[in-house]
């Protein structure tokens, strides 16, 4: 089985360190079911803007991205 979603995440775009932010940066310690997705995503391109401020605080690049998640048996 093969499932894909489509979401918005925030890429630094840091030249030093260019990834996507986690879901660490606004919740702190992770909980075992999100162990598999580290990475903040949300299902609106609204909600992941009204959070670029405080990202910009840390990271004065950083932008919105829209991605592909999938997810297959293996």
């Amino acid at each position: 089985m093969k499932s894909t979603i489509k979401a918005w995440a925030i890429k630094t775009d840091d030249p030093e360190n260019d990834n996507y932010i986690g879901i660490y940066w606004f919740m702190g310690e992770t909980v075992l079911w999100q162990e598999g997705c580290r990475i903040a995503l949300w299902t609106t391109k609204k909600n992941a803007r009204a959070c670029l401020p405080d990202v910009r605080r840390g990271y004065p690049e950083a932008t919105i991205k829209r991605v592909t998640v999938t997810v297959e048996d293996v």
